[in-house]
């Protein structure tokens, strides 16, 4: 689903407006990441944290969660306000920092990183900024004619999905992000002349899948565990999301975002991502946290993707009693034309 997901936003997304921004989705979610584990190390000292057990926690909170926020910013404003577009480059550059950090994780429970496999990703990460560099230069890319026409309304759907799925199974293979290679895939399609017409056709895909994504957030979700434990889950929950807030609104502002645009991203990006599953497995299996601990991490997780719209609303209207400007009008009142 997420890989849908990505695919779709790529076919929507302006290439040259991302790379705009890139001193602010780069140096900032770097910046964003650094400040979340010595916020989880200086939290560590008070609750005996190993070194580990810190960088776990700081790599969990500092992940978004690219489905929640990519369906707010459709209620919202869409990719396409300031808000949309900084938050879509802040995630994608999370997506890439998920290797080198399960790398790092990896050596910090002394674990060896393979030749092989660190080769792989050095090399696809060349490849892909090569290949992004390229795109971003040629602008429009022409495919034959015939595939274009409304005889061929099949096979463009057929092509849509071995190029999204294709992306994916490439950067898989590269040991870097799935969802990746499906946000170039869509870049390649939305490049494309008539490309709109290869789009209209996997609308009813982008539900599906997209659904598919939700329901299998809904499967972990432990409801007995979060009914015995439910203010220690909702506390977790409610503390990560005002950290979170605090952290990437601050950041933002120090990269030089006005600060309500600040904020509300801050909001927007606040909840724990879906990548943070990945590395509670991980943190589980290696015996940096306990099973308790692990269904607490797990519970926390759920809990802040579900209370990340009511977090936003809750903004929205701080915003309004404090500068007279909601989160819904700030979205629309930057964006880009």
């Amino acid at each position: 689903g997420l890989v849908f997901l990505l695919f779709f936003v790529g076919t929507e997304a302006k290439l040259d407006q991302l790379l705009e921004d890139w001193k602010v989705s780069l140096l900032g979610t770097t910046l964003q990441i650094v400040l979340s584990v010595l916020v989880c190390w200086g939290a560590g000292q008070l609750f005996d944290w190993g070194f580990s057990q810190a960088l776990f926690f700081g790599i969990c909170i500092s992940l978004s969660s690219t489905a929640v926020v990519l369906k707010i910013l459709e209620e919202f404003g869409g990719t396409s306000s300031l808000i949309g577009r900084q938050s879509l480059g802040i995630l994608l550059v999370q997506d890439l920092a998920v290797i080198p950090l399960l790398i790092l994780f990896a050596i910090s429970n002394g674990k060896s990183i393979e030749p092989f496999v660190l080769t792989k990703q050095i090399l696809g990460g060349g490849v892909i900024t090569v290949l992004t560099i390229y795109m971003s230069q040629k602008g429009r890319f022409k495919i034959p004619q015939w595939l274009t026409s409304k005889e061929n309304e099949d096979f463009q759907t057929f092509t849509s999905i071995v190029l999204c799925l294709g992306g994916a199974l490439i950067t898989g293979w590269l040991e870097l992000s799935p969802a990746l290679g499906a946000f170039l895939a869509g870049l390649l399609v939305g490049s494309i002349d008539d490309g709109d017409q290869f789009i209209a056709h996997l609308k009813s895909f982008k539900v599906l899948f997209v659904a598919f994504f939700f329901v299998s957030v809904g499967l972990i979700f432990d409801l007995n565990f979060i009914l015995e434990n439910w203010v220690m889950v909702l506390s977790m929950s409610v503390i990560v999301l005002v950290i979170n807030t605090a952290l990437m609104g601050g950041v933002l502002v120090l990269m030089g975002v006005d600060r309500i645009t600040a904020l509300v991203s801050g909001c927007l990006l606040a909840q724990i991502g879906e990548f943070a599953f990945l590395f509670a497995a991980n943190a589980l299996k290696t015996d940096i946290i306990s099973q308790d601990m692990y269904l607490l991490t797990i519970s926390a997780i759920v809990v802040s993707l579900i209370l990340s719209p009511l977090w936003l609303t809750i903004s929205r209207k701080l915003l309004r009693i404090s500068i007279g400007r909601s989160a819904t009008i700030a979205f629309k009142s930057i964006e880009v034309e």
